[in-house]
C-alpha cells in the first residue's frame, strides 16, 4: 500500500533552523523546516496527545490549530493513535492532520499502544510509519531534547519487567526524566494492582523519573 523512506541526519548544529523538501523529480513537497534545540536551552516546551484512534479527525484538527498558537520543542503521543493499523485510510486521515506542516516542524514522539499491535503483533506497520528505534511489545527507547530525557515504553504484557530493565540500564545526563507508557500506572481501565503495581512504582522511583504520562483511559 505504501513505501516508507527514511533519511538520517547527523552532525546538526544546536539552535539552528533547517529547511528541506521530500519527493522526487517533478514531484517535490513544499519546503518544510525544523529547528534543533539550543545547546544551552534553559526551558523546554512540549505537548501530550492521548488515544486519538478515530475516523473523525475534526477534533484533532482543532487541537493542532490550538498548538499552532505556541512554539514547542516536541510532542508526545501516548499510544492508540490509530484504531486499525491495517486500514490505510485511517493512516491517511491521521497523517493529513498531524504532520510536520501542522506542527510547525516539532518532533512527535510516539508510543505503541495496544491498538498499534492489533493485526500486527510485532508492531512492524506502526513502527515503520512512526520510524521508531524500537517497536516490539514491551520494548523501550529514549529521546533527549535539551535538558529533558523522554523514555517511552511500548505496550505489552510486562510493564513491570520493562520498567525494571529501564531502572538498571537508563543512561542520561538530562536534569529532567519523563516516562511515557500507554498503560497507566494508576488508571480505571485494567489498573495495575498487587505485586505488579509495587514493582512498577519501585522501578519508576529507582530510575528517578520526575513525570509519568499514560494513555488508555478514555
Amino acid at each position: 500500500a505504501l513505501r516508507a523512506n527514511t533519511v538520517r541526519l547527523t552532525g546538526l548544529t544546536p539552535g539552528t533552523t533547517y529547511y528541506y523538501q521530500v519527493g522526487s523529480e517533478g514531484n517535490w513537497s513544499e519546503i518544510r523546516t525544523f529547528t534543533t534545540v539550543p545547546q544551552d536551552a534553559s526551558t523546554t516546551s512540549f505537548f501530550v496527545l492521548g488515544d486519538i484512534q478515530t475516523d473523525n479527525t475534526a477534533n484533532l484538527a482543532a487541537v493542532t490549530q490550538r498548538l499552532a498558537e505556541n512554539t514547542y520543542d516536541f510532542g508526545i503521543q501516548t499510544g492508540d493513535a490509530i484504531d486499525g493499523v491495517n486500514k490505510l485510510g485511517q493512516w491517511r486521515g491521521f497523517l493529513t492532520v498531524l504532520n510536520s506542516k501542522e506542527l510547525h516542524g516539532a518532533d512527535l514522539i510516539h508510543t505503541m499502544g495496544n491498538h498499534e499491535y492489533y493485526g500486527d503483533a510485532d508492531g512492524t506497520i506502526s513502527g515503520t510509519i512512526y520510524d521508531l528505534p524500537e517497536s516490539a511489545q514491551n520494548s523501550w527507547y529514549q529521546m533527549e531534547y535539551g535538558n529533558v530525557c523522554v523514555v517511552v515504553v511500548n505496550n505489552g504484557s510486562d510493564l513491570a519487567g520493562a520498567m525494571e530493565d529501564i531502572s538498571k540500564n537508563l543512561n542520561t545526563s538530562c536534569a529532567w526524566k519523563v516516562l511515557v507508557a500507554h498503560q497507566p500506572v494508576y488508571g480505571t481501565n485494567e489498573p495495575l494492582t498487587g505485586e505488579t503495581l509495587s514493582r512498577v512504582t519501585a522501578a519508576v522511583e529507582a530510575a528517578g523519573f520526575d513525570v509519568v504520562f499514560g494513555g488508555d483511559d478514555h
